[in-house]
């Protein structure tokens, strides 16, 4: 992404997403510019607290989540780097 995005803009993005999930928080634990990406890019790195209101969240509910917000940062311009 380009080196002016703000994290706070992300983190908002992400908590716009509608999930029966909820978010209990989203912290930023990296942002890396360098030389193994092009000038005036950077990549951010979030952890993402998930819960349920009611009941243990499973693995697959998580996966839907991962699905849905990298279409929702896709559908942004954003995507989430492989490898």
């Amino acid at each position: 992404m380009d080196s002016t995005v703000k994290s706070g803009d992300l983190i908002s993005l992400i908590s716009s997403l509608d999930t029966e999930l909820a978010v209990d928080f989203i912290e930023v634990f990296a942002t890396y510019t360098g030389e193994r990406l092009p000038q005036g890019k950077k990549t951010v790195s979030f952890h993402i607290s998930l819960r349920h209101p009611e009941r243990t969240i499973t693995s697959e509910e998580v996966q839907h989540y991962h699905e849905t917000l990298e279409a929702l940062l896709a559908e942004h311009g954003y995507e989430i780097p492989r490898g």
